[in-house]
Parts: structure tokens; sequence; C-alpha cells
């Protein structure tokens, strides 16, 4: 039977492709064969030729149309099918085409090829057909899958071999003095090695020799699942290892401490576990005791001349020792000779107690003699110094112990809560009276000592001559300064030529009597009544403070007339007698006062020293301001200007003055920032006193307000009020008598228990403002002369500035401390970090702060724009001056309160006895605002040529430009007709 349809064969090379074209060339064959068969046998019996015949035609018209349409397929065939050879030439070898990805492959090859490729991603051969790469067969393995190895299939080195002990023999059991480790196997209980799903009969009478052949102490021992056999090495050696060895055990035949899978026992005992073994199992000796001090004596004590240990015990009040949970109390009086029982074979001993009969044991540190087992050492060390090693603190002659055996004491520190007084006497001996308190502070600040003497005693030391406070002793002695002295000793005092040389009360001396400068800088009030003309020096009506090196006045001397003239010869000086507090013409060889200092030192012709020096200008006295002034002023009339002025969002704050003890409310009126127009939708309401400085932090929300004011009994206070807008959206009066969490306070005083002050900063009230950080203000005094600019950092969060000590003598510490706040909030304390001090102008009314400068107003018309120095000083830098004379009364306007505007003008509130206004001032020659298209603005400040205008786009409409211009007004309009607004600036000349 024919054969035909034949295979069809597919376009993909595999395979597949390869048994279907054999088969095929076998069937055409196979069908060959029988159509020619066939014919022979139609061809011999010819009777029934026409009926195979017609099926052989099979459709065709005769045999040979047949035949022939079966040889034109063949030819086919053998054209367009690849023959076996063909297949197998692309079957083998190495793929040209290699590539990572399919991916990788369809981008390089995006036309296809001829040529099979290899994707290595998943191994398989690709080969291009119908337009795309297909997959063919796997041409390459992948590696080994995970998970797909068993452990038959590994090898066993460095494999865990298990031990199951026998059911009913014991355990193993490991002997170190032979080192021998006895299986436990018997016959017919004999215990087996398990590895994977394999199991290893360990022989009956099975032992292992654990210590290796190099005698090492560590040993690894193996079994190899092949030869049954076990092999000993040390831990760090791997000779004659193979891959059928399996590791058993692991660990030290000395002990016989091991890593095994099974339990096991040490000479027939099973090793203890960590922490298995109690202390009342164990023995004490070796064991150390815990001493407890007693809670009301204090600790012990140890005297280095006697060598006795004083345990401090009283009836009632005795310290214990503890060993484990036992407790053993030390009988009242008991003391202890730690010197006695070893001098002088030795210094250094060990001190046990015995737990039984509750003695103590003194021994050399190298002895055992009469210890037991119920020993146990509580202490051991040197007793010619003290320095011992023992559980609880003690001290040494009354000190802490670390500071009486501490000889060097060069990093320790020394204060003292009041001040010495010197005189100095015939033979140039100084006569000391020192401190009444002297505290000795280690690197860290620990109090290691202490020196009490309330007698107020007197020291007098001579020429080479030193007090000297030996810590030791706690004793202030006067010595020679070629006598030896205590190791441990501090020096107070060396006296050479009638003068401290050196010590710790040197500093004190040389501001009290030595001639030299006892002050840091000397500040002048009223400066400007001072000339000098040629020699004549008119000293005016001035008034001079001479500064100390804690920010305090000092010295202060005022001429009290106009007639206050000195006349200066070559080299002659005018100082300042501090002895007598006068001012003199005096030589320049001549004797001077033991403090003094110099005001002007004439030479040449000219002044070349002193105080006045630097405000020496052609002869005449500057009054330490700038040069320039800045003048040019934008008015708003009819503003109310009363006290504190800031700015709060886009509003204008002007505080209106209640009481100073908050008995009744005021105003704080509110304007619109942009058009100065009053808002009246609320008048709020405060009571926090005078409120003579007002300062908003908008980074915060916080608002500052200080009490300053004329009456002097009024001491300062600085108020926080947070989100001070929350009051007008709630109607709400600023109430200092209901704070909640919206408002704190800090006092710059403390008062007594009966109302008197027990220490303050100065001044009648404060006024105030935010510094460069938000945990930085700058106060200064209300009316306190010479002014003082105090820069204060805030406390926040768990971190307390204030005066916890509750010294009356500190005056940089404030506030009471409000525990639970986070770092960003404040906790109502403060620290005065530097003091600066200047020249007086008049009575502060406002501050503020921009840019690195203070602006603060004074009482003369003007708000001065001020510099602080390192030295401790500031000076003015230029001042903002208003000057529209009141010709009724005779005087400027008074300013009130000042603010820093857009960061670009000073606004500044004034007041006189006819009405109050704003005063607006340029900054840096620059002004600006918003406007709208289509208005004319008008420039707060005229220019002196016709200005170029820079405009900013706020609105949708950009396309702005300005179309009128002239020195002082512009109007701005949109190309494209339309409407919007814009932000506006220029210089003004």
């Amino acid at each position: 039977m024919a054969r035909w349809p034949y295979r069809v064969l597919k376009d993909l090379y595999d395979t597949v492709f390869r048994v279907d074209l054999n088969k095929n060339f076998e069937d055409v064959a196979a069908d060959i064969k029988d159509t020619n068969n066939r014919l022979d046998t139609i061809l011999a019996e010819p009777n029934d030729a026409n009926l195979e015949i017609v099926d052989a035609r099979d459709g065709e018209k005769s045999l040979g149309n047949k035949i022939r349409l079966f040889n034109a397929l063949m030819d086919s065939l053998k054209q367009q099918k690849a023959d076996i050879n063909y297949v197998n030439q692309k079957m083998t070898g190495t793929p040209k085409i290699v590539k990572a990805t399919l991916a990788e492959l369809t981008s390089s090859f995006p036309s296809g090829s001829t040529e099979l490729a290899l994707v290595t991603a998943d191994g398989f051969l690709y080969q291009w057909t119908s337009n795309t790469w297909k997959k063919t067969i796997q041409y390459q393995s992948l590696g080994i899958a995970d998970g797909s190895v068993t452990y038959k299939q590994q090898t066993k080195l460095g494999k865990v071999g298990f031990i199951m002990p026998s059911q009913t023999n014991s355990i193993p059991d490991y002997d170190p003095s032979t080192f021998i480790f006895d299986f436990k196997s018997t016959l017919g209980a004999e215990p087996s090695i398990v590895y994977g799903n394999e199991t290893y009969v360990i022989p009956p009478g099975t032992t292992v020799n654990l210590k290796p052949e190099n005698q090492t102490s560590t040993f690894k021992l193996y079994f190899n699942t092949v030869t049954k056999e076990f092999k000993t090495l040390d831990v760090n050696a791997n000779t004659g290892l193979n891959e059928d060895d399996i590791i058993i055990a692991t660990g030290r035949n000395t002990t016989g401490r091991m890593a095994i899978s099974c339990p096991y026992t040490v000479k027939g005992v099973i090793p203890a576990e960590d922490g298995s073994v109690t202390y009342k199992k164990q023995t004490k000796l070796g064991k150390i005791g815990y001493i407890l001090p007693s809670h009301t004596n204090g600790v012990p004590n140890y005297e280095v001349s006697t060598g006795i240990l004083d345990f401090k015990s009283t009836l009632g009040a005795e310290p214990t020792i503890v060993w484990g949970n036992e407790s053993y109390a030390i009988p009242p009086g008991t003391t202890v000779d730690l010197k006695t029982p070893i001098v002088p074979s030795s210094t250094t001993f060990k001190l046990y107690f015995n737990t039984k009969d509750k003695t103590f044991l003194v021994l050399t540190s190298t002895s055992t003699s009469g210890i037991t087992d119920d020993h146990i050492l509580l202490a051991t060390g040197r007793s010619s110094t003290g320095l011992m090693s023992i559980s609880c603190p003690y001290t040494i002659n009354g000190l802490p112990a670390h500071a009486a055996l501490d000889k060097d004491l060069s990093n320790y520190s020394i204060i003292s809560t009041t001040e010495p007084t010197f005189s100095v006497k015939t033979g140039g001996i100084v006569s000391i009276t020192p401190p009444k308190y002297l505290y000795l502070l280690t690197s860290t600040g620990k109090q290691t000592a202490v020196y009490t003497d309330t007698t107020t005693v007197s020291y007098d030391v001579g020429q080479n001559q030193m007090l000297i406070w030996n810590v030791d002793d706690n004793k202030l002695v006067v010595q020679g300064n070629n006598v030896s002295r205590n190791p441990r000793n501090i020096v107070l005092a060396s006296v050479y030529n009638s003068k401290i040389q050196n010590g710790y009360l040197k500093p004190w001396f040389d501001i009290v009597k030595m001639p030299t400068k006892p002050y840091t800088h000397i500040v002048f009030g009223n400066l400007t009544t001072i000339k000098i003309t040629g020699s004549l020096v008119d000293m005016g009506m001035v008034t001079m403070y001479a500064i100390g090196y804690d920010g305090q006045n000092a010295k202060q001397y005022t001429f009290l007339t106009n007639n206050n003239k000195f006349t200066l010869e070559h080299n002659q000086i005018l100082i300042w007698d501090w002895d007598n507090n006068i001012v003199k013409v005096a030589g320049n060889n001549d004797v001077r006062p033991m403090k003094f200092s110099i005001l002007a030192y004439y030479r040449e012709n000219i002044i070349t020293q002193g105080e006045l020096l630097p405000f020496v200008n052609n002869g005449y006295i500057q009054d330490g301001k700038p040069v320039t002034a800045e003048s040019r002023v934008w008015n708003i009339p009819n503003k109310v200007a009363d006290q504190g002025l800031t700015i709060v969002g886009e509003e204008i704050w002007v505080f209106r003055a209640s009481l100073y003890n908050h008995s009744n409310t005021a105003a704080i009126h509110r304007y619109d920032k942009n058009t100065f127009e009053e808002k009246t939708d609320y008048v709020l309401q405060h009571n926090l006193g005078h409120c003579a400085t007002a300062d908003y932090n908008h980074k915060n929300d916080i608002l500052i307000t200080g009490n300053g004011e004329s009456a002097p009994t009024v001491k300062g206070t600085m108020h926080f009020i947070k989100n001070p807008l929350s009051f007008v959206e709630n109607k709400q009066l600023i109430d200092f008598y209901n704070p909640g969490d919206k408002i704190m306070s800090i006092d710059f005083f403390e008062e007594n228990e009966d109302g008197t002050i027990k220490r303050e900063i100065g001044g009648s009230g404060l006024i105030g403002c935010w510094g460069e950080r938000d945990n930085i203000i700058y106060i200064m005094t209300g009316q306190d002369i010479p002014h003082r600019i105090f820069r204060v950092r805030l406390g926040m969060g768990a971190e307390d500035l204030s005066n916890a000590s509750g010294d009356a003598a500190n005056i940089t510490n404030w506030g009471v401390f409000q525990s639970g706040k986070s770092d960003t909030e404040y906790n109502g304390t403060a620290r005065i970090e530097k003091i600066f001090t200047g020249v007086e102008y008049g009575v502060s009314q406002g501050m503020a702060w921009y840019n690195g400068r203070i602006f603060y107003c004074v009482d003369n018309a003007e708000t001065l724009e001020i510099e602080l120095l390192p030295n401790g000083t500031f000076k003015t830098v230029k001042a903002y001056r208003h000057y529209e004379n009141n010709q009724a009364d005779g005087f400027y306007w008074e300013p009130e309160g000042c603010a820093i505007l857009d960061g670009r003008y000073l606004l500044m509130g004034r007041r006189n006895s006819t009405g109050m206004a704003w005063s607006i001032f340029p900054l840096y020659n620059e002004q600006g605002g918003k406007g709208a298209t289509g208005q004319q603005i008008i420039l707060p400040f005229p220019c002196n040529s016709i200005p170029q205008i820079r405009i900013t786009a706020t609105s949708p409409t950009t396309d702005l430009y300005v179309s009128q211009v002239d020195k002082s007004t512009f109007t701005v309009l949109s190309a494209s007709g339309g409407t919007g607004t814009f932000n506006w600036e220029c210089r003004i000349s």
C-alpha cells in the first residue's frame, strides 16, 4: 500500500526534522519499489490490467502521467529540502552567533541570519524563521540547579556525622589522663554514626586516642565512611583527609571540653554547662566579696600614717559584705590594720574575709598562709599609699581616693566663691587674705577637694616665699621657694619684689595692686562735650565708665561742671587716678598710683596714646558715630507709635504700654504691611507691661517683648508669645496671668524671700530682639549707664541653662527649667554668652537685628546701626535721623520702636507732643514695592536722575513694560492690554 502522502517537514532544523526527513526518504524508496513490482505484475497478467492500471493512475489520464508527476515531486523535494548531510552539518559544530539573551540577539540581528544562534541565558539554539528568531534544541547545560544535588551526590569531606549512643550502655566517656575516648560499644548494643540516611555501626570495644601525632591540645576527630576507620588531627591540620571523611568532634584533649553531637562524660562525670554550677556548689576560696558601704556614715577611709582601714560602721548603719545571695554585716567600730601584719617584709597586701567565723585576714600579696575554702577576697593593694583594688568607693586621709593618689595636679583647676584681699607691708611683704572657699576640680569638673576657712586669716608672704595649699593635709602653708613641698600642692602665690609673680591668686593681685590696666576698656557718656585744642583738653561734663573683665562697671567718674580744662606739656599725661578717683595731669616719669588709666599722653605737640586717642580727629573729639548718616526719610503720618513695633506676617504691630504689674490691659494696633491701613476687625489687647520693644521671628513663629521703662524698680524680663496671630483669630487677650502653653517669661533677676534683689543684670527693664539663630536673642538694659548689650542663648529641649546651683554671684544663667520640652521647644532657661558695652547716647527705645547688625532707637531723634566687636565693645556704623523740628516745644521727634521692613527699609516709630508717625529709611540706597498695571507708582524716595525700574511679574500677565517714568513716578502696562501685578525695585541715587 502506498505511503503517500509523506510527512510535512517543519522549518526548524531540529531532531524531529531530521527524523521526518529520513523517514520520507525511506517511504519514497519503498513506494518506487512497490510501483515497479505492480507494473511487472500488470504486464504479466493482462486479464486484470484495466482495474490495476486505473488504480495505478490514481486519477491521472494515464499511468505515464502519474509516473511523471511523481518524478517531478521527487526532483522538487531534492532541490528544496535539506538532505541529511546538510542537516547534520547544521546540527554539529560551534554556533557562529552567540548572544547572552534573546533580546540581545534580536537587537543585533533584527533582520535575521542564515546561521544558527546560541543564547547562553537558556542554552538553546535559535533559527530565523517566519521573520522571527525561534527556539530549536538545547545546545548547552545551565549548571546545577539549587537543591538538585542530594547528599548522595556530594563528597563527604567537611560534613558532620552524628553519634547515636547505645540504647543500653552508658554514653561515651573520655579520660584526659590517657586521651582515650571510649564509645562504650558492646556486642548487640553498638552505637552508630549517622550521616544523611546512611548508618555506620561502631564495632564493640571501639576506642579512639584524641591526642594528635604532633602532641597539641586541640583536636579534630574524623570518621571515614568507606574504610570505617577514625582519624585524629590537630585543629589546623588536614593531612591524610579524603572526600569520604566526615567530622565527628572537635575540642581540647587536656580538659575533655569538646563539641560533639551526643552526650558524653569525662571520667564518668558529665561536664558542667556554663552557669550550671551555682555559687552554693563552689568553694569560696578565690571568690571576691563586695562591700556595700553604710548609707549614712559614708564610704570607708584609709589612713596612710597608721595603715588603718575604717569601715565607718555604727550601730544601725552597718556596712555589709555580699557574696552570692549571702550578706554579712560588719560590726560597729570595725577597723582593719593593713600595715602591721605585712611590714617590713612587704607593702602589698591581700585582705580576706572568712564567711564562717566572720573574721578578717591580712596577708602579703604572695602569701597563702591560713587561707581556707571559706575565705573570700575583699581587697588588694599597697599599704604605703592606700592604693587598692576594692569593690566600693573609699577615701584616703579623708580625700577621694583618685584625688589623694594623683600626684600631678597640672590638669586640675581651682575655683573660689569669694575674692582675696591684699596689702603690701614694709619690707616687701604681701599680706594675703585668701578666699574663704577653694575647690579643686578634675578636668571633667568633678570636685576632688575643698578648703574652707571662714575666719579671714591673713598670711604674710615675704621675698622668695610662697603660699601653698597642701592638698593632702588640706592646709594653707607659707614656706620658702626652695623648701621641699608635699607632692600634692597648689601654689596660690609666689612673692618676689613685693609682688605676686605667679600662682592662682596672681590675677586678683594684678587687678587690685599692680600698676597695670585693671579694666578692659573705658566707655564715655556725653562724649560730645569733650574738646581738644592743641595741648588743651576740655573734658566738659563727660562721665567715664571703666568696664571690668566680667563686663560689669568697675569704676565711674563724672565731671559735674563744664570747667574741666587740662593743659598738657611735652611728655605729660592726663590720668584717671582710681585710688583717689580724680583726673589730673602728671609727668610721664612721675610716680603713679597703684590703679589708674591714661586718658591722654602729649608728646611732640600731639596726643600719641591714651583712652581718648581713638576719638581724636584734627584736634577734636568725635562722638563715636559715623561721619555719614541716613536722613532720606519716607514720612508716614498719623500712625500709632507708642512703644514696641514689629512686623508679624503681613501686619505691622504697634504696642501700647500697660502697667508694669500687669494690672491693666493695653491695645496692640495692627496695620496692613503693604498699604499701611489699620485693621479694625479686632483690637488686640495685652497686659505684658511697658513693652518698650517687640520683635517677631517668622521662622519659629514667636514674638518677644521686653519690659524696659524709666522706673528703676522694674527689673528685666523678656516675654515669649508663641503663634501670636492665633490671639487675633481667637479674639483672645495676650494674658500674662493665663500663659497656657503659648506664653513664656524669663526673668533676668532673682529675688530673695523678703522681696529684696538677690541678683540681676541691672537696668530698668529690658529691650531685646532675635539674633542670628532661633536660639539667640540680644537684650539691652532699658536705662542703665553705660549701655550693655547681652548676647543670650536660649535653652531648648533638655539643655538646662538655669542657675541650678543657686549661686548668688552668677549673672550668667537665668530662668526656670521646664522639663518635657522637645529639641525644638524653648525650656524657659537662658545663658548670657557675651557682654558688649558702648557709648551712652540716650534711653533705649527699641531694638532689631538684621544682617549681622543691631539697630536700636535712642531718645534723641535717631536709630543707630551698630556693630558688635570681638573685644566686647560696640560701635556705631550708621545713624538714621529724622530732623523734623517741632517748633512748639523745641525738641525732635522721639523714636518709639523699630523693625526691618522687607529686608530693604528701616521702619521707625516716632512721636512728640503734637502726635505720632512713622519714618521709613532705606538701608542700601534701594527702594521697591508692589504694583498693578495702569497704576501710577509714586516712589517713596524721589531719585536724583531718571531711575532704571526693574519689574518682576507676579501674575499670569507677564508681557509687562515701563511706559512712563520720571524721578518720582512710573507706570507699568501690558503689551497685550492685559491686567496684572508685579514687584518693582530701583536705586535711589
